[in-house]
């Protein structure tokens, strides 16, 4: 017990030697004050900010793509993923995964390396990083749609207006009957007035939700 003891002491009193020099013998691996003033100024790459490069609806150039990755660059950002989408504007004329297509990615990824910019590809196009031609609606994204129908009290035989569709695809999930509150039936009621002064303007596309 007297040697465990006396062992021990001397493995602390190494331990704490060892801890008190170390700072001291460690080599000096912090950047100075002026390093990380200037590195904050100007980043460099490796600490600059990505952004996605969104393809809208196939719109796009090779005059398009020049200018907007030298604005990124000019802004300090350090590269872009590219990100073939669609939101509903009118379709462009470049096809996707054609020839134009592909030599237009090649454009784009020749001026990010002439910039100093990192270029990346998202991991497959569209918004669910699953699109395809392959992805039926019933296997696809999908949303809860609802629509509200008021009634009498008691047991009713009606027929529920069926919720918004997409791509003819709809499926029942369940229909809820609850005892309506005074102000839903005040909301009912009170609709509002819509104008513009615009003329010609449809006012239900801006009311649709």
């Amino acid at each position: 017990m007297k040697n465990l003891a006396q062992i021990f002491s001397t493995f602390l009193a190494s331990a704490l030697l060892m801890s008190c020099s170390s700072p001291v013998d460690a080599p000096k691996e912090s950047l100075s004050l002026t390093t990380l003033k200037q590195e904050f100024m100007g980043p460099p790459n490796s600490s600059r900010p990505r952004t996605w490069f969104h393809v809208m609806s196939g719109n796009m150039t090779k005059d398009g793509i020049t200018k907007d990755m030298e604005a990124i660059h000019a802004v300090g950002i350090g590269g872009v993923l590219l990100f073939n989408v669609t939101q509903g504007i009118p379709v462009g004329p470049v096809k996707f995964n054609s020839p134009e297509h592909i030599d237009l990615i090649r454009h784009m990824a020749s001026e990010a390396e002439r910039l100093g910019l990192s270029f990346g590809v998202h991991n497959c196009d569209g918004w669910t990083s699953s699109g395809g031609p392959w992805i039926t609606p019933d296997i696809s994204m999908k949303k809860v749609v609802w629509s509200e129908t008021f009634a009498p009290g008691g047991a009713v035989d009606i027929v529920l207006p069926q919720p918004d569709s997409f791509e003819d695809y709809y499926e029942d999930i369940a229909t809820i009957a609850y005892p309506a509150l005074p102000g839903e039936f005040e909301n009912r009621t009170n609709l509002p007035k819509i104008t513009s002064s615009q003329p010609g303007l449809d006012i239900g596309v801006i009311t649709d939700g």
